[in-house]
């Protein structure tokens, strides 16, 4: 206990003072971790948030959290239905401000939408938007101009009015350094099945849904559809859709959740084959027949394969990782199935993520349900709560029954984390359906803070490809800590419902202050690997750079630091702010790590400055600017 005292600054000491006599009981002597109960707070208004989803029917209510100015900080785009979407930007502390209007999201109110997903689909370090849409209505692509605003891009390939979309997922199919997006479609002709004892009674489902799409990014804001030779138009009803590398052999592979598995289209497991996918549902046991809507990505059992946790109306389905290319539904023995409300009614599970809520080293569950209407065999009751299951870190889950907060009972469809105040751990957005709802009846979106109260560490990592695309989908990272290795997956952080989770990988740490290795496994297989890393912090790995990229984030952070234009041509200005008087080193490093511009001061006054640079050769260059407290770098592009 005396190596966790020393290890504690003055904040932290003052916390203990109120949390002593919980932190001494919670913590495991011979152990690398310090428990702590998963507690959070719901913030939504508190934090700047006020939104309702108004739905054509009860699906969508889709959100993404992304930086979408590299700032440093995930900001928040939450679809609307038949309102506008809105764009709540995040001021660094997990208070937020709409800004949509003059982001320009008004073009939003003339179409349904119902999610959102984020990637850089031109490499330029700004994140860009495409919008699902209700039957009728054209997805398409939003520009993300690098200044808060966003406009519609035409003309793409992308436009397909017919097919309704409720999601869809990017990932470099092809490797060659672009994202590709891969829509997944739902019903186009119901079609239902009766008793032959009783006409009036639905026994099943004959709906026709439209094929999916698989479109390849050519680089100039162009797609070209190919579905049909990548063997990729999977006819299933699609409400969730995921790129993970299910192999380990460094390409994007798709997982395809469909509903109404067991009567239409089972859901899928596609193997990428370089120039198409090979269909190995069957042979994986991956094709699970489930009324599936979302799947979440991670290794639940610590043992460096990927697991799959699937929801469904009923029991969901824990696909663990048998190690040989086949998967074990294993989610009533782990303690997950969570199928009935009560003993004629079922649960409904939509939006869904392995988290590790508590930094304790092992991968938690959260799961958004919420009522469906929905025929007498396969009822589900209004009130179907949110469920928060904890990995005891052998695998097993106990139901997390506490926290009234979480286990909201509203209509739960979309759902996405992000660390939204930079304090280290994961908080949790759940957009919420309305049906013609009134002043009464509304059931507005959600924000939950996390409040943990413990020692445990962490790490997040942010990825910059180069020769990759620019988001670094597709990559796997291990890190070595506590005496062991640990995985985790950049695949976009899609497959929730009709939404996206932030794509910073974060790993908690449990009690470790060290993380002994990183090694990054990119696209194509290029490892690359960064030793003796200290715990709590942001890290930037740009692809191939060998410059050490590190952001501290403490309580006291003393620079902050934008560049603008990024990618510039000619000059660039490196804007940085300080929160009190400082020596300031600005460093500029080449792609090789060479310094190729200096300045120092003494003493900078607290308050805003900026450095013009430029006039240089083509290629990636890294910003350092050290203070007396803090080191921050940005990659800027110069083109």
């Amino acid at each position: 206990m005396l190596a966790v005292w020393h290890e504690l600054n003055g904040t932290t000491l003052n916390k203990l003072n109120t949390h002593w006599l919980l932190l001494f009981a919670c913590y495991l002597v011979g152990t690398d971790t310090l428990l702590a109960q998963i507690n959070f707070s719901e913030v939504t208004l508190e934090a700047g948030i006020d939104h309702y989803y108004k739905g054509v029917n009860e699906m969508g209510a889709g959100a993404a959290f992304f930086d979408m100015d590299n700032d440093g900080d995930e900001d928040l785009w939450v679809s609307g239905g038949m309102l506008r979407d809105v764009l709540y930007e995040n001021d660094g502390t997990g208070q937020f401000t709409e800004i949509g209007y003059f982001a320009g999201l008004g073009r939003t109110f003339s179409i349904v939408t119902t999610g959102v997903i984020t990637g850089d689909l031109n490499n330029d370090g700004f994140k860009d938007v495409v919008l699902l849409t209700q039957k009728g209505f054209p997805n398409f692509i939003l520009k993300n101009n690098g200044n808060k605003t966003f406009r519609e891009v035409y003309d793409t390939g992308l436009e397909n009015s017919e097919a309704y979309n409720l999601a869809a997922a990017m990932a470099d199919v092809n490797q060659d350094g672009f994202l590709d997006i891969y829509t997944g479609h739902y019903i186009d002709k119901h079609g239902l099945t009766y008793s032959s004892s009783n006409p009036d009674s639905i026994v099943g489902f004959e709906h026709d849904c439209y094929a999916n799409h698989l479109y390849l990014n050519n680089g100039d804001w162009t797609f070209t559809d190919v579905s049909d030779e990548w063997l990729a138009a999977d006819d299933g009803c699609a409400l969730a859709i995921a790129f993970s590398d299910y192999d380990n052999d460094f390409d994007p592979d798709l997982l395809i959740i469909n509903d109404f598995g067991q009567w239409v289209t089972p859901n899928a497991l596609l193997s990428n084959d370089q120039d198409r996918f090979v269909d190995v549902s069957v042979s994986s046991h991956m094709d699970v027949g489930l009324y599936g809507m979302g799947v979440a990505i991670g290794d639940y059992d610590n043992d460096l394969d990927l697991d799959y946790y699937i929801t469904n109306l009923g029991d969901n389905a824990l696909l663990t990782n048998n190690g040989d290319g086949t998967y074990s539904d294993e989610a009533q023995r782990m303690g997950v199935a969570d199928g009935n409300i009560t003993d004629s009614l079922l649960a409904t599970g939509w939006g869904t993520a392995f988290i590790d809520m508590d930094n304790d080293a092992d991968l938690d569950l959260y799961v958004v349900n919420g009522y469906v209407p929905a025929a007498s065999f396969i009822a589900n009751p209004r009130e179907n709560p949110n469920r928060c299951f904890e990995n005891d870190g052998t695998g097993n889950f106990d139901l997390v029954e506490g926290n009234t907060s979480l286990a909201s009972v509203r209509w739960g469809r979309g759902f996405t984390y992000a660390d939204i105040d930079n304090d280290g751990d994961l908080d949790f957005f759940v957009g919420n359906v309305n049906r013609q709802a009134t002043s009464d009846t509304i059931q507005k979106v959600q924000l939950f803070r996390n409040d943990n109260q413990n020692l445990n560490k962490w790490l997040k990592i942010k990825l910059e490809g180069v020769v990759n695309n620019r988001d670094g989908f597709g990559s796997q990272v291990r890190i070595k800590a506590n005496g062991r290795w640990y995985l985790q997956e950049s695949n976009g952080g899609y497959g929730t419902h009709a939404s996206q989770h932030s794509t910073i990988i974060h790993f908690g740490l449990g009690a470790a202050t060290m993380v002994d290795s990183v090694i990054v496994y990119w696209p194509g297989g290029a490892e690359q690997v960064l030793t003796q890393v200290a715990a709590n912090q942001l890290i930037n790995i740009v692809e191939g750079v060998t410059v050490s990229l590190v952001e501290q984030l403490n309580d006291n952070t003393s620079v902050q630091v934008h560049c603008y234009p990024n990618p510039f041509r000619g000059q660039t200005t490196l804007e940085y702010t300080l929160a009190e008087r400082s020596p300031v080193s600005v460093r500029i490093f080449d792609s090789i790590g060479r310094e190729v511009f200096a300045a120092h001061w003494l003493n900078q006054q607290k308050g805003y400055h900026q450095v013009q640079w430029g006039s240089v050769a083509k290629g990636l260059y890294v910003v350092s600017i050290q203070t007396n407290k803090q080191t921050v770098q940005q990659t800027i592009i110069s083109n």
